[in-house]
């Protein structure tokens, strides 16, 4: 949503021309990317008697999945900076309208 937001701010005519496209095709890679994840990451492994379940990882799997976990938290923190610096952003555009 902050590419949205931030597209928004940048291009806004040429934005509400395209209405929701940007949004369902972010949606779009955001969903194909979540679910082919967990097939990228264990890739290697041969998964013989696992149980798929979100606490457990495959044995062959932990150092991806912690390699996974800390990407996560760097784009979760990064996120929120650009969240910050958007809101300010904003804030100033509208004080100069």
């Amino acid at each position: 949503m902050s590419i949205d937001r931030a597209l928004n701010l940048k291009f806004p005519k040429t934005y509400f021309k395209f209405k929701s496209w940007p949004g369902i095709v972010m949606a779009g890679v955001s969903f194909t990317a979540s679910f082919s994840m967990y097939f990228f990451l264990t890739l290697n492994d041969p998964l013989t008697g696992y149980q798929n379940h979100c606490g457990f990882y495959p044995t062959k799997s932990v150092r991806e999945f912690n390699i996974l976990l800390y990407v996560i938290m760097g784009i979760a923190v990064s996120n929120a900076l650009a969240d910050f610096v958007l809101l300010k952003l904003a804030k100033q555009e509208i004080m100069w309208k």
